[in-house]
């Protein structure tokens, strides 16, 4: 005869043998009805009727996009560009008021005082060359005696042409052709005044000599701390003249000169006189040129 306790034991093998059987049933439903399912066809979806789609490039953006890919694909040119030194020319425009004053004396009596404003346009390449288009303006003689004046109307129809050193000396002075000689002379003694030439090292030197150029020659000058001055001034001595370029001149010229300079590339100010002996013997006529330049712009 079967227990209660045994009977009890009986259903609960039974239901679990049960819930099993169902387990086991729908899985192989499940794997039956996958196995007999059609396919189902994925339709793509169209580019415009997507909602995500992107929108152009701004220019500007697309353009740095495609210059990174460039610098990627080619690293080494595009370093080689911007490593490149830079050969532009340096512009630039001075301008300077001035009053120069030539008086001669003994024989042949002269004297000439005139007045105008010298305008130059620079420029200086990245090897230090230097040149300068030179012009003259409202150019006005206040006192001629023994000199015709006409030529002063040929200086301001042109313009000069001027090499200049690193430094700042004048190389060279080329003007058109047809000059009169008197228009000739004029340009090279205002240019002249004009240049000032600093030192090779000027974070070593207190005084230092160059070689200039102006309606005579080539010249050799001195420059040097003015001592009178205590401002920093620079005081300017012509040395004596290496070559003779004027034909009417028998020899070079012996000089006294006192030119006082205010420092800088440009300098704000220029006063000078110069006291010059020529002929045989340096007992020719004595010859006395006296300027002052102030800068203006």
């Amino acid at each position: 005869m079967t227990s209660p306790k045994s009977n009890a034991r009986d259903r609960r093998a039974l239901s679990l043998t049960g819930i099993g059987c169902l387990i086991v049933a729908g899985a192989a439903s499940l794997l039956t009805n996958q196995a007999d399912a059609t396919p189902v066809a994925l339709t793509p979806i169209a580019p415009e009727a997507s909602p995500l789609a992107v929108a152009a490039l701004p220019e500007a953006l697309e353009r740095e996009v495609s210059q990174r890919a460039q610098a990627l694909a080619k690293p080494d040119e595009i370093e080689a560009e911007v490593s490149a030194p830079e050969t532009q020319a340096r512009e630039e425009t001075i301008s300077y008021s001035y009053e120069l004053t030539r008086e001669r004396s003994n024989d042949e009596p002269l004297l000439l005082k005139t007045s105008g404003s010298l305008t130059l346009f620079l420029s200086a390449d990245a090897d230090g060359t230097r040149r300068a288009d030179a012009r003259l303006q409202n150019v006005v003689a206040w006192d001629a005696e023994g000199v015709d004046a006409v030529f002063l109307a040929e200086v301001m129809g042109t313009s000069a042409s001027v090499s200049l050193s690193p430094a700042g000396a004048i190389l060279e002075v080329e003007l058109p052709e047809g000059l009169s000689p008197e228009a000739v002379r004029y340009w090279k003694r205002v240019l002249g005044r004009w240049q000032t030439a600093g030192p090779a090292k000027p974070e070593y030197a207190e005084r230092w000599r160059a070689t200039e150029r102006n309606e005579f020659g080539n010249y050799s000058a001195l420059y040097e701390p003015d001592a009178e001055s205590g401002d920093g001034t620079i005081r300017k001595i012509v040395l004596g003249y290496t070559s003779l370029e004027d034909v009417e001149v028998s020899g070079p010229p012996m000089c006294e000169s006192e030119i006082r300079i205010t420092p800088g590339e440009h300098p704000t100010k220029i006063e000078g006189r110069e006291l010059l002996r020529s002929g045989l013997s340096l007992f020719g006529p004595e010859e006395l040129l006296t300027y002052s330049y102030t800068r203006t712009r």
